[in-house]
């Protein structure tokens, strides 16, 4: 069945007279507050002058960009100033900010037919689209813009929210306070306020504090809730339907952000799919609302380009869209065939989607993996809380013993090491005979422990796999028919600790079209950030790991060089070709180490002048979809199933049916970056989703990114506590 997508073209290249007048913003102070106050000078600037206005800051200076203005002003006004910089500049070279009008065309849109703002490219529609039961469902839309060949591209995809019909006043009435603390607090809630609907993360529930008392403060008053909406300018009526008696709940738009007090009967609480009521038929519908089939999804995805087509950029000015969205038709698609997998006895097989699980387990049970991990000691560790008995860790060990042998083909230590805490102090036992352990088994009694798995995390630096009771409590709770669900915890137990032990449970069976991949990842916050590497061959074989901590959320140039240098060097003496995977996208410092790295690598002999370096920025969070659509037939897409946007970009589905069984696949964007480009889009895109078949901690569930960024994302939380793990972060 021919592919098709939700992007669609416009039906004319961007016309190269459009100007834009550039103003110079001074006075903006380079604090928390910094965008908040930018986009006050936006707003300003664009009433004005009554056009479109975007930012933009290249530098360290603020700037904004008005489109086709018929006059100029300049203005100073509480602390910051606006003055002109250019006239008419030629839009086309400003190619981002080309597409920062489209989105702000778009939002004043949907603004105007009444939706609310979740995110800056995602809005829903004021009033519930049903209700299901004590449900109600809110639809909306994502969209994205992307300027591809001189012409400008809108993709479109339908959102839902789904939340309840009960305030959360009444939630509190019904759970009590205790109750409600433990399961409301940072839980999403919608809030209806003077300025239509929004969504917040509650951060506190406060029953010491009334709705009459005094917790809004403005800049010459202060407030009770009541108050504020009884002020003139108010909504009285939203008052007058507050309890008195009701308490305070603070609440912010996101980390860091200022919190605003609110009343809990003007909240509702945004549901989860795991909240959804265990009654079959109502949870059946409310999973069809979330996880919408094809059809369905299409049909919304016309509707909401109807709102937004034409979309009016000024007078005369408007950038209309094509009703028939890409296909295979106009751009090249297809599916990618899985890749061949290399087993025990070199056993090389194609996965079965249609039962994957199944596949995956019983292949291994049949032929063991490719690389067995291994014992010098013979000695293994293992830790559990003293609430549980050793007669029940010694069942669930030998569970694990004969998983290991029948899957893995490898022999646990037959006689473990048991330790309980708190009863022993396990850091000092450890530390005294480290020498001699290979491996570690932890258990902690419940999720909610961060704190000892942090902890036993940094003590440990053998390879070590730690583990909830909750999973060796499944032999007990589950019924004899379903005593398989408990096997696969286990087997995902001994595959994560023989994994990091050196142990493969299967590898490509055709080599990548690179000799080396880094995965490059950054995370963490503001004040603590670090840069996560991983490092594979060409089969796809983890190799290593190494992160470093910054400032920023762009790599330093010399400390990429360093990094990657010092890792290839230490595997393999040629490299003639290499591949950075980057989740997100790579910035032009990070490009800049990436030409060092090519220096170095030459200049030492590891790399030739004929060699190439492809940078790839890979992006999750794009809302991109793909279906097969053949007359009345409307489905989502199979997995491996790809569309080329250019020489330069496309669109692959890591997952998708029949593995996934509900729903449609929200494919990765895949772009090549400048000046490390010259890779053929297409055998990239191959690259990455045979790369996503490397899931060895989780044997019977496929993973979305490719192992490079999927590894590197995993180790992130032990590198933000400066906690080096040993073997692959499964």
């Amino acid at each position: 069945m021919p592919i098709h997508s939700n992007i669609f073209s416009c039906k004319k290249e961007i016309d190269q007279n459009l100007t834009v007048d550039i103003y110079r913003v001074e006075g903006i102070p380079k604090d928390d507050n910094r965008f908040r106050n930018l986009s006050k000078v936006k707003e300003n600037l664009s009433h004005r002058l009554r056009v479109l206005v975007v930012l933009y800051s290249p530098g360290e200076q603020d700037y904004a960009m008005a489109l086709e203005p018929t006059s100029a002003t300049e203005f100073s006004e509480a602390g910051y100033s606006v003055k002109i910089e250019k006239r008419t500049e030629p839009l086309v070279n400003y190619p981002q900010q080309l597409r920062e009008f489209h989105y702000e065309a778009t939002r004043n849109i949907l603004e105007s037919h009444g939706l609310w703002i979740y995110t800056y490219n995602r809005y829903f529609e004021y009033f519930p689209e049903k209700v299901i039961d004590t449900y109600e469902i809110y639809r909306g839309i994502c969209f994205r813009f992307d300027l591809i060949e001189h012409k400008i591209y809108i993709t479109i995809d339908p959102a839902t929210r789904v939340t309840t019909c009960s305030t959360v006043w009444e939630l509190i009435s019904k759970l009590g306070r205790e109750e409600a603390k433990k399961i409301l607090t940072n839980r999403y809630v919608l809030a209806t306020q003077e300025k239509g609907k929004s969504i917040y993360q509650i951060s506190k529930i406060d029953f010491n504090k009334n709705v009459n008392d005094k917790c809004i403060q403005t800049a010459d008053k202060n407030y009770s809730i009541k108050e504020y909406f009884r002020r003139p300018g108010g909504k009285p009526e939203l008052a007058d339907s507050i309890s008195d008696d009701e308490c305070v709940i603070f609440v912010r738009r996101g980390k860091g952000a200022k919190e605003l007090s609110m009343a809990p009967s003007l909240l509702k609480l945004v549901l989860r799919t795991e909240d959804f009521p265990r009654e079959r038929t109502v949870k059946r519908d409310l999973l069809n609302e979330v996880y919408l089939s094809a059809e369905r999804r299409r049909i919304l995805t016309q509707k909401f380009l109807t709102i937004l087509n034409p979309l009016r950029l000024g007078v005369g000015r408007s950038t209309e869209f094509e009703i028939k969205d890409i296909s295979e038709t106009t751009k090249q698609a297809g599916v990618i065939s899985a890749p061949k997998l290399v087993f025990g006895n070199n056993m090389s097989l194609t996965p079965d989607f249609s039962n994957y699980g199944s596949f995956m387990k019983n292949t291994l049970h049949q032929f063991g993996p490719p690389k067995k991990a291994t014992f010098t000691n013979n000695r293994l560790l293992l830790i559990y809380p003293s609430t549980i008995a050793r007669g029940i860790m010694r069942g669930f060990y030998d569970d694990c013993k004969w998983i290991s042998r029948k899957f893995f083909r490898t022999y646990l230590p037959d006689r473990p090491i048991f330790y309980n805490y708190p009863d022993v102090n396990i850091r000092k036992e450890y530390e005294s005979f480290r020498g001699d352990v290979d491996a570690v088994i932890a258990v902690i009694q419940h999720e909610g422990e961060t704190e000892r798995y942090i902890n036993f995390k940094e003590w440990f630096d053998k390879p070590n796999q730690v583990l909830t009771y909750r999973v060796i409590d499944e032999r007990y709770r589950l019924p004899r028919e379903q005593i398989g669900r408990y096997h696969n915890l286990v087997i995902n137990v001994c595959a994560g600790l023989l994994g990091k032990m050196g142990g493969r449970p299967w590898i490509l069976d055709s080599k990548l079209s690179a000799d080396f991949y880094v995965g490059l990842d950054v995370g963490g916050e503001k004040k603590a950030r670090v840069a996560c590497y991983t490092f594979f061959d060409e089969y796809g074989n983890y190799v290593g790991e190494e992160w470093r901590p910054q400032r920023a959320e762009d790599i330093d140039p010399l400390e990429l060089k360093r990094t990657v240098v010092n890792a290839v060097q230490g595997y393999r003496e040629h490299v003639n070709s290499m591949v950075f995977h980057r989740d997100g996208e790579f910035t032009g410092k990070e490009i800049q180490g990436v030409e060092l790295v090519q220096s170095e690598l030459i200049r030492n002999g590891t790399m030739t002048e004929n060699s190439t370096i492809t940078c790839v920025n890979v992006k999750k969070t794009v809302p991109y979809r793909l279906y097969e659509v053949l007359k009345d037939q409307q489905r989502g897409c199979r997995i491996g199933s790809y569309l080329i946007l250019n020489t330069h970009s496309g669109i692959i589905a890591t997952s998708g049916a029949p593995l996934l069984r509900q729903g449609t696949a929200r494919p990765m964007l895949i772009e090549l970056v400048a000046p490390f480009d010259k890779a053929d889009i297409r055998t990239v895109i191959q690259d990455i989703y045979h790369l996503s078949f490397m899931h060895w901690g989780s044997i019977l569930l496929k993973m979305k990114l490719p192992a490079t960024l999927r590894y590197a994302d995993a180790l992130t939380p032990f590198a933000l506590r400066n906690i080096r793990i040993t073997g692959v972060p499964l």
